[in-house]
């Protein structure tokens, strides 16, 4: 997701990946609240990086600033970004908590 994430637009792969992968890994017991933010955190790190980035391309329109000089600032946030995904793909309570405190355990 996160290679696809670069070079195409989040609803189209969404609409594409979505139904192939949330009956795998429904079946293999992983939580939809999970997916669906493991999903959505993998594309828009997608979205931020080059060599496409397309929110990249929008800040650089929006600011007047050179291309290069964002890709190179973004570059901290980007590690950040994949640590935070590492961290609630292999920690699923980091994003289970609230939906459980709300609605009970599964």
């Amino acid at each position: 997701m996160l290679i696809l994430g670069m070079f195409m637009e989040i609803v189209p792969i969404m609409f594409i990946l979505g139904p192939i992968l949330f009956p795998l890994l429904a079946k293999m017991g992983v939580s939809e609240v999970q997916f669906g933010v493991v999903m959505v955190l993998n594309l828009m790190i997608g979205m931020i990086t080059p060599p496409i980035g397309l929110n990249l391309f929008v800040i650089s329109a929006i600011g007047g600033e050179d291309i290069m000089r964002i890709f190179r600032a973004a570059i901290p946030y980007f590690f950040a970004l994949v640590l935070v995904l590492a961290a609630i793909t292999y920690i699923p309570g980091l994003t289970m908590f609230l939906p459980q405190l709300v609605y009970g355990t599964r």
